[in-house]
């Protein structure tokens, strides 16, 4: 019992909310995004690597919540907001 509650807060769950932000992030890129960020937790960050123009920061609490941030200039427009929101749906 211990052990599966500590799989799904270490490990499932922070897989799930990257997972979740790829989605976004992959919708972003095909619009042509020109700097994309995923950040997975809150609080002081522990590791960070870049792949591409697709930056990931992880911090300590990285079992709550994650958010992803895309940079485009001119910005993206109403309709692919619309698509790279969706994207979070794969």
């Amino acid at each position: 019992m211990v052990v599966d509650v500590f799989l799904l807060l270490f490990l499932i769950a922070p897989l799930g909310l990257f997972i979740h932000e790829m989605g976004h992030v992959l919708l972003a890129m095909i619009f042509r995004a020109e700097k994309s960020y995923i950040i997975i937790g809150a609080g002081r960050l522990i590791y960070k690597f870049r792949v591409g123009k697709l930056q990931v920061y992880v911090r300590i609490f990285f079992f709550n919540g994650g958010r992803s941030i895309n940079e485009k200039t001119p910005s993206f427009s109403f309709k692919e907001k619309a698509w790279i929101s969706m994207g979070g749906l794969c």
